[in-house]
This record gives C-alpha cells, structure tokens and sequence, in this order.
C-alpha cells in the first residue's frame, strides 16, 4: 500500500509540473502574437483576436499545395499528350513547369498556359499559344507588338491580363507603383487625446498611415483609436552633476625657486626659435585641400544616416496596447 501511495503521488507531481503555465512569459507573448504563438501551415499567419491562422482575404488554405490560394482560382485540368510530348504549365517563356496541379503555375490564373509540347520546344509552344490569343481576340499587327512589349514587361506577381491588355496585381490587390498590395482599412474617427493604430500583432503595431502595410485590409490587419499612453515617451537626462576640479597642494619655496630657474632657461630657448615659429605658425593657417569634414567619399550632402524610429521615437507599451485592442493580458 504504502508503494502503491508513493507511486501515485510521483505521478501526480509530474502531470503537475508537465501542464503548461498561464502566467509564464511565453504563453502571454502566444497570446499577443508575439515569437512564440502557434506555428502555421505554409504562409498563413496566426491572428491572436480570433486565435487562429489566417490566409489573406479571398484566400483559403489548400492542404495539398500547402499553401493559401485564391478561391476563384482553378487548377488546369490534366489531358493527355502524344507519347513524345509532355503536358506542361507556364506564366512566360522562363517559367515553366510540367503538370504538377500543387504548382501555382498549374493553376487558371490569367497569364498561366497549359499546352503539350517536347521539352526543346516550350518556349516555342507558349509564344505560339500567345499569338493564338492575339488572332482570338483579333488584333492587329501594331496591336500585337504592342501588347507582347507590355506582356514581357510585367513581372510577378503581376500576370499580364490578354484580354484586358494590361498587367494586373492578383485578385483583391491594386498596384501602388512598386508592390500589389490591398486597399488601405479607412482610417477611423477617434477621440480626442487618442490616435490611431494598425497592428497584427500587440508586437506589430505601427500608427495608422496610408503607406503602411499594416494598414492595408487583408484580413489580418486591424486598426484601433488608443490613448497616447499607451507610448512611453524617452525623457532626457538633465541631472547630471557637474564636474569639480580637485585642487592641487600648495608648493614649497623650495620648489617655486627651481621652477623659476626653468622658466627662464625656457626663456632663452624660445627667443632663439622665435622665427622657426613664426614659420610653422604660417604653414598652419594655409587652408588644407581635402575633404570635408562630417562628409564620406561618395556620399551625398547633407545625408546624416541615424536609427530608424518607431512610433515617432517613442516606445509602445504592449501591455497597455493589447488592453486598449481587447487582447487579454493574462
């Protein structure tokens, strides 16, 4: 009985010690969003207000790609080809695959082809199923060098649309002049004393700004009206104590006799190298060529690199930030 009690309680102190703690550093930073939330699959993101991974607005998880995908997007159905052929998937010339329904080349987006073809002739077989689309959509010769110079000018993630003739983002996402990106989330009315802020995380947060990424409507992003507290403003240290002199001991009689003495044996020595001085003096005023000072070669004018500064230079709070965005801090 008594090994049978002992045995229990060994048990117990170890189911005790293996349960995870709530109030541990990790488990809050999950909570948040922080390092140590859950891993997700492929590219989604863990959303720490519906405490779960996310894809991108329009988007769902497709466990066999292993990645998220738009949902109006189908995959290319697979067709056979003649026995010295193979079924083949491309976006351009450059980028071509064979049938593979996980590979987003193999998936209906407007650029994708699908087409059979031998493996010295792919690049030959997309540009004659380009030019088919051209006399589909009966274009003209100028119309036809026209669009071939925009189609081998857009890039990813951009897709060349042939039948709009132009090149657009993916689904949902417009063009800012370098990225494709989601609309900006409206930014909100908030109150006075309070601002507003983009965040994905209580550790991602940025205030609200058209240029921010954050800010862009993916489904992952939220914007919140918080109080300026939640910013702990650096204050500059102005108590520092002034720096005293110590005073010297005062010298004997001795002392100051023996030190006149030298002072004027330096007399003579210096009227003798007066005029050695006189010339070194005026070799120093000279200007000297070179550059300047404060600037590197190469660098522009009035370019001083600094730290980068986030929140204008002010620190964010998480704790406040996750309780003014309704995250429980436990």
């Amino acid at each position: 009985m008594q090994l049978t009690s002992v045995f229990l309680a060994a048990v117990a102190a170890m189911t005790v010690s293996a349960a995870p703690s709530t109030t541990s550093p990790s488990s809050v930073e999950a909570a948040l969003g922080g390092h140590h939330a859950p891993r997700c699959h492929g590219n989604m993101e863990y959303d720490p207000w519906k405490k779960q991974c996310k894809c991108d607005r329009g988007e769902y998880y497709d466990v066999e790609a292993k990645q998220c995908r738009h949902k109006e997007v189908k995959t290319f159905k697979y067709k056979k080809c003649r026995a010295d052929e193979k079924l083949y998937c491309a976006r351009d010339e450059g980028t071509f695959v064979e049938y593979n329904r996980k590979n987003p080349a193999c998936w209906q987006e407007r650029s994708n082809k699908l087409f059979c073809a031998k493996k010295s002739r792919v690049k030959e077989t997309f540009k004659s199923e380009v030019q088919r689309e051209y006399e589909v959509a009966h274009y003209s010769a100028a119309q036809r060098q026209e669009s071939e110079t925009r189609r081998q000018a857009c890039h990813a993630p951009r897709h060349f649309n042939h039948h709009r003739n132009s090149c657009e983002c993916p689904h949902k996402k417009v063009w800012d002049g370098k990225h494709c990106g989601f609309p900006k989330i409206p930014e909100p009315t908030c109150r006075r004393g309070q601002k507003a802020y983009c965040a994905k995380s209580a550790y991602r947060v940025t205030q609200y700004s058209v240029k921010e990424e954050l800010c862009q409507d993916n489904g992952k992003n939220y914007v919140f009206c918080c109080g300026e507290d939640v910013e702990e403003k650096k204050h500059k240290k102005t108590d520092k104590k002034p720096k005293t002199q110590k005073k010297k001991p005062a010298k004997k009689p001795e002392e100051k006799e023996e030190e006149e003495e030298e002072e004027e044996e330096d007399g003579e020595d210096n009227e003798t190298n007066n005029e050695d001085d006189e010339e070194e003096e005026k070799e120093e005023k000279k200007p000297k060529k070179g550059p300047k000072k404060g600037f590197k070669k190469g660098s522009k004018k009035g370019s001083k690199k600094g730290p980068k500064k986030g929140l204008k230079g002010n620190k964010l709070n998480h704790k406040k930030f996750a309780k003014c965005a309704g995250l429980i801090w436990e």
